[in-house]
């Protein structure tokens, strides 16, 4: 209900609005036509006084330097005339006007000297009260004008309704469309974006609504993907314990070390998958608690080198070093955090090396950040397998990493651990000849 009522809420403020300043204009028009008419007034009474004053000269000189019967000019001229005029000899007195002749009139104040040559011979003079009314406007003159404005605004009114109406229209319909779109994600019906082809803060208001939208798509198909993920890692460790479960229960195998020993190492998987998975949620959430601080990164690599050497002792004879000067500048890094990126790479590099090679670590440092290189000398990646390297339990070889413990969550880790702390983290490899991991860490702590 409110919906429908918003479009008649903004066309009745515009209609509001434009009546309001259509009555301003009026007035405004009214006042300023009476100033106006008044200065038109005054122009021509002006130009009417001086006619009569030419015309008084000339009757002055043809009737023999006199204004004898001059009566009978002002006759004719009664009609012309804005008011009661009179005309005043040299000696002062009234010799002809709308008055009987007589001494002259305090309040007529205004005049005009009556020349011949440059000798004055008398004066026509008219009333000038001393706080004049102000010049009132014709009432056919008014009446006509008011009539035309009151159709003028009639029919401005009605258009600019109309209008008002397709602007409430055109403002309002994108607002229902958003809020009908809103309604169907709050119900759980569907995402689906929306058309607003506006250039202005409805266009954007739809846009950030789109990719509100687009965010949401994605993070229903991440959880769905990882839902299918997390379903299809947990079957196989599962239907293996299960598989010997039975079987000791059926008395088909005996209940041994060894048995006991690989179920085990099936629950161990099973942990740190579980493990990995939290530790990946809380990273892409944003909720994982980084404790950063100034840090050097050849400490970090020492202790992940002396943790894991004997895992690479044990997994191929492989052997780790670490290259390069040991006196990288500090970066503003989580120790903890770091440690656990580099384990993670250093890792995957140890699961994927020749049995005896080397996995080298080395750094290198400029104005803007340092980088950590961890290279290998394994089988590589594949090409087709290169832009999922980092996605969540993708393996190359999947019954290889299981065998060796992973479960294809440590490089996805690694790869959100390192973005959160400003940093970001690459790979190049060449199929036989093996793959280098490059962390890189900025120096700047924004």
């Amino acid at each position: 209900m409110i919906r429908r009522r918003l479009w008649k809420q903004v066309l009745a403020a515009m209609v509001l609005l434009l009546s309001l300043v259509l009555g301003l204009l009026i007035l405004g028009y009214q006042h300023v036509t009476a100033i106006n008419f008044g200065i038109y007034q005054n122009q021509r009474n002006r130009m009417v006084h001086h006619h009569m004053v030419g015309l008084l000269a000339k009757y002055y000189v043809h009737h023999g330097n006199s204004f004898i019967g001059v009566q009978s000019l002002l006759a004719p001229m009664s009609g012309l005339a804005p008011g009661p005029v009179e005309i005043i000899s040299t000696h002062g007195h009234i010799v002809g006007g709308t008055t009987p002749p007589g001494p002259v009139l305090h309040a007529m104040r205004r005049h005009l000297p009556i020349q011949v040559g440059n000798h004055a011979v008398g004066q026509l003079v008219w009333s000038a009260a001393p706080h004049p009314e102000p010049l009132a406007i014709p009432v056919g003159f008014l009446s006509m004008m008011n009539h035309s404005l009151i159709m003028v605004t009639l029919i401005a009114l009605i258009v600019a309704i109309i209008l008002s109406y397709g602007m409430a229209r055109s403002i309002v319909r994108p607002v229902e469309t958003l809020t009908e779109a809103a309604q169907q994600i709050a119900s759980g019906n569907r995402l689906e974006s929306v058309n607003i082809a506006r250039q202005d803060e409805i266009g954007a208001l739809g846009d950030a609504f789109n990719q509100m939208v687009h965010h949401l798509q994605i993070q229903n198909r991440l959880r769905e993907t990882l839902v299918d993920d997390v379903a299809h890692e947990l079957r196989h460790p599962l239907t293996h314990i299960q598989g010997y479960l039975e079987a000791m229960l059926d008395d088909k195998i005996p209940l041994s070390k060894d048995h006991v020993t690989t179920l085990y190492h099936e629950t161990q998987h099973l942990n740190r998958m579980v493990g990995d998975l939290h530790r990946l949620a809380q990273v892409q959430a944003g909720t994982m608690v980084l404790s950063q601080q100034w840090y050097a990164l050849d400490a970090v690599v020492e202790q992940v080198i002396t943790m894991l050497q004997p895992y690479a002792s044990k997994t191929g004879g492989v052997q780790l070093e670490m290259e390069g000067a040991r006196d990288w500048p500090k970066v503003y890094i989580d120790p903890v955090r770091t440690r656990e990126i580099l384990d993670n790479v250093v890792r995957n590099a140890i699961q994927h090396s020749r049995p005896g090679a080397w996995v080298l670590i080395r750094g290198t440092a400029n104005d803007d950040c340092v980088q950590l290189q961890v290279q290998d000398f394994g089988e590589g990646i594949p090409l087709d397998a290169m832009p999922h390297i980092f996605s969540r339990f993708f393996r190359i070889d999947s019954a290889r990493s299981r065998a060796k413990g992973g479960v294809g969550l440590g490089l996805a880790i690694a790869q959100h651990l390192v973005q959160r702390q400003g940093g970001n983290i690459s790979v190049r490899s060449r199929i036989g000849q093996g793959s280098t991991f490059t962390l890189t860490f900025p120096r700047r702590t924004s």
